[in-house]
């Protein structure tokens, strides 16, 4: 995978509120597939910023929120534990998740100047935790897909995808072999955002006219 920036911020490598967030990088990083991953995107200051836009090369393109720490759900309401006890969450991260896919979504569409509307598939990534069913049904009945951990991150975006099939999303899937030639690297994050997201339609929902 291709990396922006290409390296995880030397200022933040110990910083313990960072660490989630730089085990993530990493597993993305070393992965052998090809695509691309953009860390703490962001267009505009509208925007919320996702932790990671991520584009794979067969599988598709991926808004990835990022929750370290120990997530839990009593009675409906998120918390999170700390040394100093639980700690309400008054931002439901699943919310987050899905604004920051559609504001992807939007930009892919406005920057890359496709024909077709760019799909994003919202993933939230707990890589301190060991899958957790409440969130996982709750996540499912709001259209986010969980991830737990990093030692089987790609496999996990994989398996997203392969369970999203052209039934059940109730349109056609456009797969796309190409894969596009970069030229010199780094080049600006609009760019590459053209190049490599534009040209894609992995899936692809036609636009209505």
């Amino acid at each position: 995978m291709r990396m922006y920036p290409r390296e995880f911020p030397s200022g933040r490598r110990r910083k313990p509120k960072r660490q989630a967030e730089r085990r993530v990088y990493e597993a993305l990083a070393g992965s052998d597939r090809q695509g691309f991953v953009y860390y703490e995107w962001r267009k505009g200051y509208e925007h919320i910023e996702l932790d990671f836009a991520v584009w794979v090369e067969d599988l598709g393109r991926f808004a990835l929120q990022l929750k370290g720490g120990r997530y839990v759900l009593i009675d409906g309401e998120w918390r999170l534990k700390t040394r100093d006890g639980v700690k309400l969450i008054e931002s439901c991260p699943l919310d987050e998740t899905k604004l920051a896919a559609l504001d992807l979504h939007d930009d892919i569409a406005e920057l890359a100047k496709t024909t077709c509307n760019p799909y994003v598939i919202p993933v939230l990534a707990f890589p301190d935790i060991e899958p957790d069913e409440a969130i996982r049904n709750l996540a499912k009945r709001q259209g986010v897909y969980p991830v737990w951990g990093t030692g089987h991150l790609m496999a996990d975006l994989a398996e997203i995808v392969h369970s999203r099939t052209p039934t059940s999303l109730g349109y056609p899937t456009t797969w796309d072999q190409t894969w596009p030639v970069a030229g010199s690297w780094p080049i600006s994050r609009f760019s590459m955002m053209r190049i490599c997201w534009g040209g894609f339609s992995l899936p692809c929902r036609p636009r209505r006219g």
